[in-house]
């Protein structure tokens, strides 16, 4: 009876509210397919929402799309390239985005993209390796006029960092998830031990490296060391 008396005064749960941004998603998807790569759903500090569809589409078929949703103020659609630049332009810092979006679609082939996150690493690895290389190149001249005057013992100092700068710049453009600050105060023997490093260093550097920190012999042996480290600067300018 106490069961029953329960079962009585239980309240029905309520029907769930439909959602009109998946249900708009859904139908989206279902209709285009492959077409659509990213939907997500953007609110602004008022709570006013908007739907932001990626395409992979060409400008005509944006225009048609844009034309069936007709009335739908809060939709904007654009094309994949498109996308990819306002992640740059918002990894560097020039565009903000009212919050990160909710996904209510994503399609795997977006997945093999590069993420704003990844971006950024890259731009900001890019502008560390630009100084560190334009710091190799002085370091080089500077060991260059040494050995040229004779003075080829103050030549080689100059010329190990030049190296180290370079493969450096390599590290850090081959991983965006590296920082910068902590490869510079790596010891070098890690530094080449690094993922992807190695297979972007030209042929024989490992075995240059080695000896760069030491004093040339004579002119030949510092010019072959001034060769790798040109090799290694212009790999990583590449």
């Amino acid at each position: 009876m106490i069961e029953r008396l329960a079962r009585l005064l239980q309240k029905p749960e309520p029907p769930p509210v439909p959602d009109p941004g998946r249900q708009f998603a859904a139908a989206l998807v279902e209709r285009l397919n492959d077409k659509v790569l990213l939907i997500e759903r953007h609110r602004n500090d008022a709570g006013a929402e908007t739907i932001l569809v990626v395409m992979d589409a060409t400008p005509a078929d944006l225009d048609d799309e844009r034309r069936l949703l007709g009335d739908a103020a809060n939709v904007e659609i654009i094309e994949h390239s498109t996308w990819v630049a306002l992640a740059r332009l918002q990894a560097a810092g020039l565009l903000k985005l009212s919050g990160a979006g909710e996904a209510l679609h994503r399609s795997a082939s977006l997945g093999r993209a590069a993420e704003p996150a990844q971006i950024a690493g890259q731009l900001r690895n890019r502008q560390a390796a630009n100084e560190w290389l334009t710091q190799a190149e002085r370091k080089l001249r500077m060991a260059s006029l040494l050995a040229d005057g004779g003075f080829l013992e103050e030549a080689a100092p100059p010329l190990a960092e030049a190296a180290w700068l370079g493969v450096r710049s390599l590290a850090i453009t081959a991983d965006p998830a590296l920082e910068p600050d902590s490869v510079a105060k790596m010891q070098e023997a890690d530094v080449t031990e690094l993922s992807g490093l190695r297979a972007r260093l030209p042929p024989g550097n490992i075995a240059d490296l080695a000896s760069f920190g030491s004093v040339a012999d004579h002119p030949g042996q510092f010019q072959a060391r001034r060769t790798a480290v040109q090799r290694l600067i212009v790999a990583a300018r590449a």
